[in-house]
């Protein structure tokens, strides 16, 4: 049996592409999770795909949540899972086109912007 203490970074993505109307197809983010993958062998993560509805007043829009854990077989601790998740994130915004994303850890929240 495997066992650690638990600590997850949860990212948030939209799929509207840029500020366009245009969505990419949720099913593309694994396709880019395994660019990712093959582009930083190193940066080994277990990540969950799911989708999800962001909302807000006057705002509406699909997304994907991806989360990661810090997986007790395979324990990395939390400063590198929050940045292969960073890593992770800067590399989906330039595939997807994202003004933004955000990166959700248990003690606080990463807001990335274009250009930072």
């Amino acid at each position: 049996m495997h066992q650690g203490d638990t600590y997850t970074v949860r990212l948030f993505l939209g799929r509207k592409i840029g500020y366009t109307e245009k969505l990419y197809d949720a099913a593309e983010v694994v396709g880019e999770l395994r660019r990712f993958f093959d582009l930083n062998p190193d940066d080994r993560l277990a990540v969950r795909v799911s989708d999800l509805t962001f909302v807000a007043p006057g705002h509406v829009e699909p997304g994907v949540e991806l989360a990661a854990c810090d997986y007790p077989r395979y324990p990395i601790g939390p400063v590198v899972l929050v940045e292969r998740m960073t890593r992770l994130a800067r590399h989906l915004m330039q595939a997807f086109s994202q003004e933004r994303v955000t990166l959700e850890t248990p003690f606080k929240t990463i807001v990335l912007e274009k250009g930072d």
